[in-house]
């Protein structure tokens, strides 16, 4: 194996157990918030037991259990032994950005994720509506939910005040993390095919004609800046031509 493939290898490696790690951890931290939002006493011992965990499964049933636990004890009993920190047994600055990074880009997707697996196993019915707008809440606003949670059964009382649906997409679409979701990619696809029935009918009005071949070709569209520049073109452009030419 050459020298540069065994790098890239093992970077791969090393980006694959910071996801894991960074998964696991974020996960844990919903078990050990829950609790402690619901006013049950979790010892230093406890959460450290609890951050340990590196089962998404048992992690998820912990997540259930903490809405109507009691006592925090039992949570993370079956951990074998210290978990492995990453940070501290490599102390490595450029390290720790990576996982600063993750955490930064897909700590909030990862908790809207623990919550529409909790409304899951609570039997919680979930619009796509309401889908949209835990995807696209922050942990703050994701944490809060979580707690509601342990309360409440209805959605409709879950998230009273989540954005708009649309705003919501919106805001999926404006962040590098969502790029490749395709809720966002379908939505952008519709978006954009909307503002060029919008350009097809303001040049109707204006009496410039759009052969078929030209239309299909507009409809097909997904570029937002193309699409703008033919919106301004078409308020005054007197040939299809005009608007559609390439820049």
């Amino acid at each position: 194996m050459e020298p540069r493939e065994t790098e890239t290898r093992g970077l791969q490696v090393l980006a694959d157990a910071l996801r894991d790690y960074h998964c696991a951890r974020i996960r844990a931290r919903v078990v050990v918030d829950l609790l402690c939002d619901r006013g049950v006493p979790v010892e230093e011992e406890v959460r450290r037991r609890i951050l340990a965990c590196e089962d998404l499964a048992v992690l998820r049933a912990w997540t259930l259990h903490a809405t109507t636990a009691v006592s925090a004890e039992q949570f993370g009993a079956t951990v074998p032994g210290p978990r492995v920190d990453l940070y501290e047994d490599t102390p490595n600055a450029a390290l720790r950005a990576m996982g600063d990074e993750f955490e930064a880009r897909f700590g909030a997707r990862l908790r809207a994720q623990a919550l529409l697996d909790l409304l899951e196993d609570l039997a919680v019915r979930v619009e796509p509506a309401v889908g949209v707008r835990i995807c696209a809440g922050d942990a703050p606003v994701l944490r809060r939910w979580t707690l509601r949670v342990a309360a409440v059964r209805r959605p409709s009382e879950l998230f009273d005040d989540a954005p708009d649906p649309l705003d919501a997409i919106e805001r999926m679409a404006a962040d590098p993390a969502h790029r490749d979701n395709p809720l966002v990619a379908s939505f952008a696809r519709a978006k954009a095919r909307g503002q060029v029935k919008v350009l097809l009918r303001v040049l109707a009005a204006r009496g410039v004609e759009v052969d078929e071949s030209t239309r299909q070709r507009a409809l097909s569209c997904a570029d937002p800046e193309t699409i703008d520049r033919w919106l301004c073109r078409a308020a005054t452009a007197d040939s299809a031509a005009a608007v559609f030419a390439v820049p």
